[in-house]
């Protein structure tokens, strides 16, 4: 992204949504990942990755009314 990548994005949003549910998907594996999933991003897929895995780690979280 050219602003911002998709980690920095996601403490924004959580900056202004404590409450967001996020998945990250991301081709990063630095610290700044490891900071995104301590802050509460509820799991990280590694690009690239198959919808098949998405829709399995989706599965398993429990929707919001």
């Amino acid at each position: 992204m050219p602003v911002m990548n998709g980690v920095a994005s996601f403490l924004a949003i959580r900056g202004l949504r404590p409450d967001a549910r996020v998945v990250l998907m991301t081709g990063l594996r630095e610290p700044i990942v490891d900071i995104a999933l301590e802050a509460g991003a509820l799991a990280l897929l590694q690009k690239p990755f198959h919808l098949s895995e998405l829709m399995a780690l989706l599965e398993g979280f429990e929707v919001a009314a």
